[in-house]
């Protein structure tokens, strides 16, 4: 990438700032997330090409990360004065452009030694040195433009530039983050503007050298103005002839340019030392403008050229500063600032296959049907970023004929060209063929051996990671182990890139699901890593949501059945003797407790309602799932009679209560059924039967009939996030294993019930009261489920 060196300086400071701050003492991940979200939503705004980061957008790529290393700068600068002092090191630079020239005009004029306040020696060996070392120079310059090999840079041109581009590094020593962050900067900076540095030195010596040379001109402009300066020369080893020639050569630019009279062997002899008194006069101001205009001539305009050259050499290097893209920090950024769209390929063999891997990736969502349209796409996760996953299906013959030439990976514009008059000639839609060229990663569900090599024509034409998804629901574990041996056989007999992960490991719970998104993060392209690593945490942000959304709507259910009462009239003591009054009690009694019954299964209805919504399902279940308020009603018993039969019927209320189509109940709500002693018998029920403030009796649920629905909506909790998973479709009659998961799920989900029952209970009284505890209930009740989704999947964690 090639960039402005104002906008390249910010982002190789940036790299220095990140790389050197590795502990985030200056700057945070979040503050630097932050950073890199809002880049990347203005550049959406702006409909900058983010996606295209480092390929052939270089302008827009250099303008988005200048923009991202100025908004970090602008946090870090006012942490650290070593960042400080580098942002206006620049501006030093600059103005050191300016005053060393302007220090060697001022010195050139202020010299006294170099020519003799009363006289000017024609042989003056700092005059003539100076020019003899002009020459030099230009002489040099001129060759080293024949020169084929590299340059080399020489060795104190090097070391003036080191020490130029480090002037104000002596702040370092008192911060050891702001010197590694200096050190960083200037070894990368020097190496990126080597060549710029090089013109800029260049530049200021030749300015200095001309301003030098003026500043002499100037300084015997000015003593010629107030003094007589005496002209002439003197030497032991030199005659006139001599002189002569040397005066000759060194004028010869002036006759040649301005026509200047030429000097004759009887002009230097008079102007001897030894012989005349010099030149003084007119003669003295003739030689005078000489030297003054040798001076221009051979030093001050040649050298403004060369200062002018190697400005304009300058200002085009500092237009094209080159960074290295592919360097890792870069493409790190580059990749976490473009969106991702990562495409899995969805390759399967049976139309069971296919379901039981849709209803994982469309976790949440409406599921989609087997007779989808091939190569359809669908979204699976976007984020806030731009990031998108897609599944595509390659499954039908169309999309494996579109595939064998989308593969043909077009590297080039012809081949690309020649790819797609191919697909046009076959009659194949462009869109479907670039689905399957563009996919990521490849989903293979095996579930029989012969799939493998029915499947590897088409895996070796795409040659795109494969992920082998080994289904063998239903099949014992012999046979199941012996496919997981195949699968690793083919993996080790084929060049391909593949991995392979059993449905067991991440299909049967959406806890589970991370490690399907793991096992397809090691074979996305690395452009992409990030974006997926987005897309992954966008994931479990959905799936805790739909968790704790699901938690909520439960404690709604269980809050609202603790505040239900009736209240009816409490029996005299004198009509307890007539058997007809206390019939019409018992009656009303009877009716209290059926209307509170109606609206608890009311409320239950929509808490089962909201479940299915949550996770994507159909209502064909909420009958299946709901409560039935079987119960027995018991007419005049003594206490312990009432006792028994109010176990009896508890338990009969716990195995009640059908959780799935088929038969699929409970369980241990049997036992916590029993524990209520007679949850919906009449005499002797543990109702909680409170006196009303009226002096009535007012009739709501026991606190073991709430213990005993807080058992219910858990279990079915875990009964819905099953629903239709691999191996827990909604027939459990045609699953042999249902009993045993429902053995198992209830038992896990009583026994946690149990060790939180302390805690649970004050909240349900409390509730009855009308204080507000849905807050503290709904995290208990998050509490209890992850303990229990702990216990069932131990491998995972969540």
């Amino acid at each position: 990438m090639k960039i402005h060196e104002a906008l390249a300086r910010q982002i190789v400071l940036a790299q220095a700032v990140e790389t050197s701050d590795i502990q985030g003492k200056l700057i945070s991940d979040v503050e630097r997330d932050q950073i890199d979200a809002r880049i990347a939503k203005e550049a959406r705004s702006a409909n900058e090409p983010t996606v295209a980061l480092g390929a052939d957008t270089n302008a827009d790529t250099g303008a988005v990360l200048a923009k991202r290393a100025a908004m970090l700068l602008d946090i870090v600068e006012g942490r650290n004065r070593v960042v400080a002092s580098l942002q206006k090191t620049q501006n030093l630079q600059h103005a050191m452009a300016w005053l060393l020239p302007l220090g060697a005009l001022v010195l050139g004029i202020a010299v006294d030694r170099v020519f003799n306040p009363s006289r000017v020696d024609l042989l003056s060996e700092t005059f003539l040195g100076v020019l003899i070392w002009n020459v030099i120079v230009y002489a040099l310059i001129v060759l080293s433009l024949f020169r084929r090999s590299p340059q080399r840079p020489v060795a104190w041109i090097e070391a003036l530039r080191h020490f130029a581009a480090g002037m104000p590094m002596w702040r370092r020593a008192r911060n050891a983050l702001g010197a590694d962050i200096a050190v960083q900067f200037s070894k990368r900076w020097q190496a990126l503007t080597a060549s710029l540095a090089r013109q800029r030195l260049l530049h200021m010596m030749h300015l200095a050298a001309a301003a030098w040379g003026a500043g002499v001109a100037l300084s015997l402009i000015l003593r010629g103005t107030v003094r007589a300066y005496t002209i002439g020369w003197e030497s032991t080893l030199l005659n006139a002839q001599q002189v002569h020639s040397v005066l000759s050569v060194l004028s010869w630019p002036l006759v040649q340019i301005f026509g200047v009279d030429s000097f004759t062997i009887d002009d230097i002899a008079r102007l001897q030392f030894d012989v005349g008194m010099g030149a003084i006069g007119k003669d003295g101001s003739r030689w005078l403008w000489m030297y003054v205009g040798l001076l221009f001539v051979l030093v001050v305009l040649p050298r403004l050229a060369l200062a002018a050259l190697s400005a304009w050499r300058a200002r085009q290097l500092a237009k094209d500063i080159t960074i290295d893209l592919d360097e890792p920090y870069f493409q790190r950024i580059i990749d976490n600032l473009s969106p991702a769209n990562v495409r899995l390929g969805l390759l399967t063999h049976h139309a069971d296959d296919q379901s039981a891997l849709q209803h994982v990736l469309i976790s949440g969502r409406t599921p989609l049907h087997t007779g989808r349209p091939a190569l359809s796409s669908y979204k699976l996760m976007d984020t806030e970023r731009g990031d998108a996953l897609w599944s595509v299906d390659i499954t039908s013959g169309d999309a494996l004929q579109a595939s064998s030439f989308s593969l043909m990976a077009a590297k080039n514009s012809a081949e690309k060209t020649r790819v797609q008059t191919w697909r046009k000639w076959l009659g194949t839609a462009d869109t479907d063929a670039n689905r399957v060229a563009d996919l990521d990663v490849i989903l293979h569900v095996v579930s029989q051996v012969q799939d493998l090599n029915a499947a590897l024509p088409v895996l070796q034409s795409l040659r795109r990671p494969v992920l082998i998804l080994v289904r063998s629901h239903g099949v014992s574990g012999a046979l199941h182990t012996a496919l997981l041996d195949q699968c690793k056989l083919h993996q080790r007999n084929n060049d391909l890139s593949m991995d392979i992960l059993d449905f067991e490991d991440f299909a049967c719970c959406w806890v589970q699901e991370r490690t399907l998104l793991d096992a397809i993060a090691r074979h996305v392209p690395r452009a992409r890593t990030q974006g997926f690593a987005r897309l992954t945490i966008a994931w479990e942000q959905r799936s805790q949501k739909r968790f704790t959304a699901a938690m909520a709507a439960m404690v709604e259910a269980l809050t609202y059945a603790a505040r239900q009462f009736e209240e009816i009239p409490k029996l005299a003591l004198m009509d307890r003797v007539s058997s007809d009054k206390r019939q019409a009690h018992a009656t009303q009694e009877q009716a209290a407790m059926q209307a509170v019954l109606e609206r608890v299964k009311l409320q239950d209805h929509a808490y089962v309602q909201t479940l299915l919504s949550l996770h994507g399902l159909t209502s064909d279940a909420t009958n299946a799932l709901a409560l039935n308020g079987n119960f027995a009603v018991q007419t005049a018993v003594s206490a312990p009679k009432a006792a028994m039969g109010g176990a009896a019927s508890g338990a009969a209320m716990g195995a009640s209560i059908d959780l799935l189509t088929g038969g699929l109940t409970l369980g241990a709500a049997a036992a916590l059924g029993a524990l209520a002693g007679g949850s919906f018998a009449f005499a002797g029920a543990l109702w909680n039967n409170r006196t009303a403030p009226n002096g009535g009796t007012r009739v709501s649920l026991s606190d073991d009939m709430l213990l005993a629905l807080v058992q219910a909506c858990l279990v079915r909790y875990v009964a819905v996030i099953h629903l239709h998973r691999d191996g827990y479709g909604a027939d459990a009659d045609a699953d042999a294993n249902s009993d045993v998961r429902q053995a198992v799920w209830s038992t896990e989900v009583f026994t946690e019930l149990l060790s939180h029952t302390k805690q649970i209970l004050p909240m349900l009284e409390n509730s009855r009261k009308g204080d507000t505890v849905r807050e503290g209930f709904a995290t208990l009740a998050e509490q209890m489920a992850r303990q229990v989704l702990q216990r069932l999947y131990p491998a995972v964690r969540f």
